[in-house]
């Protein structure tokens, strides 16, 4: 609601009911405790991006990348998509 959305809006875009919204907004009733979702979990549901998938720019950069012959870790690195080995 702080962006400028409605509650209902709101509501939507965080996965939530307008009732709860309401709730949250206005202060939870006694014995209904809802955890409100991680900031980083409403930032990537109103920007509607996932960090699973890869943007334009991300899939570009691979393409260019794999003609020039470079690595996937190296690839990996460079998109800051670097993973821990299991062991």
């Amino acid at each position: 609601m702080q962006l400028g959305y409605g509650n209902k809006e709101a509501s939507r875009l965080v996965g939530i009911s307008p009732r709860t919204g309401r709730e949250w907004r206005d202060g939870q009733p006694e014995g209904r405790r809802k955890r409100p979702r991680s900031p980083a979990h409403i930032a990537q549901v109103v920007s509607g991006a996932s960090s699973r998938f890869l943007s334009k720019a991300g899939r570009i950069h691979i393409a260019d990348r794999v003609r020039e012959r470079a690595t996937v870790r190296v690839i990996a690195a460079e998109l800051g998509r670097t993973q821990a080995l299991p062991g």
